[in-house]
């Protein structure tokens, strides 16, 4: 083979040393050896590479001094991808590694190899001579060069030509190799430096793993520009629920986006997702075809709409199962993903694995930690009510004893009195004395009956009741007992149901507590008596010791008296016990009512603030069998909502379970402890509040004055509140207006969901 001119050798010199100084830059590289070789062989030069998939021959770069012969080769296709399994004598350069010269090219078997039409073109183009030459580096041929010449003064390619080609050819593949190299190397570290700040923000977050998931979707899609979507696997294995979405370019696809999920859940045999899920492997889709994909029509739909046409997806893996997916989706505007793309996702993948499982171990421990703490809470209610329950028994056996022993003793009291009462004649003043002997007697056989009562021992009749009937009856009674310094309300339930209990006892019950509500009102006030149909919960039962869940009817009786502290509350019901003057009470009245109450298989429940007045609840068990009416109830479905909620309540417990009602049904909730803190809560919040839910109640802020300042603020704001007492004992606190809505407590999960809806659909 001729060696080249001096000149020639000058030329190759040169452009290895452009070579050298492009190596840190691929693409430049690229345009650097078509330029080069062009100017060293002349005429025109592309540069064909084989793929990653060794599949094809893919142009990469192509050059020509002459602007007008560029542009009718790219007309003529010379400048394509080619399948190597072709035979063209391209593919046929790649399989041997052995240069193709072709020195004279005639009119005539150029026109043999392009169509009529392409003619004129071959005709002013006019190539002479065409050369490929193999990108060779320790024995793979990496592409090729295709040089031509073309022009009326062109010359044929000779040996030195092809001498200098190889040459330039094997200085431009070692040049490649070592580009690739550090192209490689440069992605490496780049992708190191990505999953490093990755990992770090991810290990960050890991205390709050709702966070945690959209930080883990926003880095997806900023790094990999595109729609990121992270889904786990639902509790029941059945559906792949997305937890998060972030998009890096336009929100309105991220929203149209989270549509497709809303149309309905994913399951976990659909989809990608459902791909990835079944096959534990990653998926890269270059060119997405909607119709192909599994899925609902509206999701095929909707991915059309979006304009999607490349995705990559790879599992997230916990203790070696699958736990969820990672998608990233890319629309026509931008580059398909590659599989550089890929690898990446997956990297970050398994540091965003890693995070959620630690995330949700952390998150575990708190629930079973805050399990366990309400756990011993409801435990040392039960162990106080329990000691209350045996002390309150223990009194009771006594009392019993007491009463049954001082019975006797009563009995022969009055037998003696009776009979000496006979010896005295009309007048003398003995006989009065042995009169008021036999008063006391009988005042002292009253008090016994009532230990008797609370002691559970006295004979019942029990009988099906209406309660409403018997408050009736009761009603001049109770006026009379209130006089003119008390006003009386009554508040009784049209369609209460009915219980089994003594009517006499209920009777005295009634008394006890209305007289009892007299007592604390000495200045006057309001009493109020009230009637519903009630349903206790498990949880209420669980919370109270003795307590059957079911259905009830219930009676209230409010006053608006001085109130009880705690400590006073603790020991109502225990015999004797009174708050009253000496010679004012005998502390007996509600020790039994009580005793009664529990005898019936009911319970009765005390509401009191200082100051502020008394509710007594008493809760019987609902008898059915007279009672055989169906009334409708409102589906589930028909309870739940989206709106947000401004929930406050002073009592932690109380506050959390109902936050935990409200947002399993779809409410946003933003819960305040207190008056002060829902108004600052109001204040940052810069969306829409649709229904203030609060206690009446509180320290500081009360509700109603809470009410009233956000009301100025939102007037379009809804208001239900929740309380001990009764509707129409808050009213006459005159802590509330006549249009209010109320929920009483204790209330179930259904009749608080109830409530909310029917005020949100006014």
């Amino acid at each position: 083979m001729s060696e080249p001119t001096q000149q020639g050798a000058a030329d190759v010199a040169q452009a290895i040393s452009a070579f050298a100084e492009a190596i840190a830059d691929y693409p430049r590289l690229i345009e650097t050896i078509v330029r080069s070789t062009a100017r060293v062989c002349g005429g025109f030069c592309s540069i064909g590479l084989v793929s990653p998939d060794g599949q094809w021959l893919e142009t990469a770069a192509m050059y020509d001094d002459d602007e007008e012969a560029r542009a009718i080769i790219v007309q003529l296709a010379l400048v394509s991808r080619l399948p190597l399994s072709s035979n063209a004598p391209v593919t046929n350069v790649i399989r041997t590694g052995v240069p193709f010269v072709t020195p004279s090219v005639s009119s005539e078997m150029l026109r043999a190899r392009f169509g009529q039409a392409s003619w004129p073109l071959l005709d002013r183009l006019a190539i002479k001579s065409v050369m490929q030459v193999p990108l060779r580096n320790q024995g793979t041929v990496l592409g090729v060069l295709t040089l031509n010449r073309h022009g009326p003064n062109a010359v044929e390619f000779d040996d030195v030509d092809l001498n200098i080609a190889l040459h330039v050819a094997d200085h431009a593949a070692l040049s490649l190799v070592n580009a690739r190299r550090f192209d490689d190397t440069q992605r490496t570290n780049q992708r190191l430096r990505i999953t490093t700040e990755a990992a770090r923000e991810f290990a960050e977050t890991t205390s709050d793993l709702k966070g945690l998931l959209a930080v883990i979707s926003s880095r997806i899609s900023a790094v990999l520009s595109g729609i990121a979507v992270l889904r786990l696997i639902s509790q029941d294995g059945q559906y792949l629920d997305q937890h998060a979405a972030s998009a890096s370019d336009d929100p309105s696809v991220l929203e149209g986006a989270k549509a497709a999920d809303q149309i309905i859940r994913w399951r976990i045999n659909e989809g990608i997702g459902g791909q990835i899920v079944a096959t534990g492997e990653s998926v890269l889709i270059e060119q997405v075809d909607p119709m192909a994909l599994t899925g609902s029509p509206e999701r095929r739909d909707l991915l059309q709409k979006l304009d999607i046409t490349s995705i990559i997806g790879t599992p997230l893996r916990a203790w070696g199962d699958v736990i969820g997916t990672l998608t990233a989706s890319r629309r026509s505007t931008q580059p398909p993903y590659t599989a550089e793309d890929l690898r990446l996702l997956q990297d970050l993948a398994a540091y965003a694995s890693l995070a959620i499982s630690n995330a949700q171990l952390l998150e575990n421990a708190r629930s079973e930690l805050a399990e366990r703490k309400r756990a011993e809470a409801a435990l040392a209610l039960v162990e106080d009510q329990l000691r209350q329950s045996q002390k309150m028994d223990a009194v009771g056996k006594l009392a019993g004893g007491v009463a049954h022993d001082f019975n006797n003793l009563l009995s022969v009291i009055l037998s003696y009195s009776a009979l000496l009462g006979e010896q005295f004649e009309s007048g003398d003043s003995r006989a009065a004395d042995v009169q008021e002997i036999q008063l006391a007697a009988e005042r002292a056989a009253r008090l016994t009956q009532q230990l008797l009562a609370f002691s559970r021992q006295q004979v019942s009749n029990p009988q099906i009741i209406d309660l409403n009937q018997l408050i009736t009856g009761l009603q001049r009674m109770f006026e009379t007992l209130g006089g003119e310094r008390l006003e009386l309300q009554w508040v009784l339930d049209a369609e209460l149901g009915q219980c089994k209990a003594d009517p006499g006892h209920l009777e005295q019950v009634l008394m006890n507590l209305v007289v009892n509500a007299r007592d604390a009102m000495p200045n006057g006030g309001t009493l109020t008596i009230e009637t519903a149909n009630v349903e206790l919960s498990q949880d209420y039962a669980d919370r109270h010791l003795g307590v059957a869940p079911g259905p009830h009817v219930m009676i209230a009786v409010s006053d608006t008296g001085t109130g009880m502290d705690r400590a006073t509350q603790a020991r109502i019901f225990e015999p004797f016990f009174t708050t009253k003057e000496v010679g004012k009470g005998t502390g007996l009245g509600l020790s039994t009512t009580f005793g009664i109450v529990q005898q019936n298989a009911g319970s009765i429940w005390v509401y009191s603030e200082v100051g502020r007045g008394t509710t007594f609840k008493v809760y019987l068990p609902r008898n059915f069998e007279a009672d055989t009416q169906v009334r409708p109830s409102v589906a589930p479905s028909s309870v739940s909502g989206n709106e947000t909620i401004l929930l406050v309540e002073d009592e932690a417990q109380v506050r959390t379970v109902e936050c935990t009602i409200l947002r399993a049904q779809g409410y946003r909730v933003l819960e305040a402890v207190d008056g002060e803190a829902a108004l600052e809560l109001s204040r940052q919040h810069s969306g829409t509040i649709d229904l203030l839910f609060t206690d009446v109640v509180m320290p500081g802020l009360g509700g109603r004055e809470l009410a009233e300042r956000l009301l100025e603020q939102r007037p379009r704001l809804r208001v239900l509140y929740a309380s001990g007492y009764t509707e129409k004992a808050i009213m006459h606190h005159h802590v509330l207006h006549d249009a209010l809505h109320l929920l009483p407590k204790p209330f179930t999960p259904d009749s608080l969901l109830r409530k909310v809806r029917e005020v949100l659909n006014e």
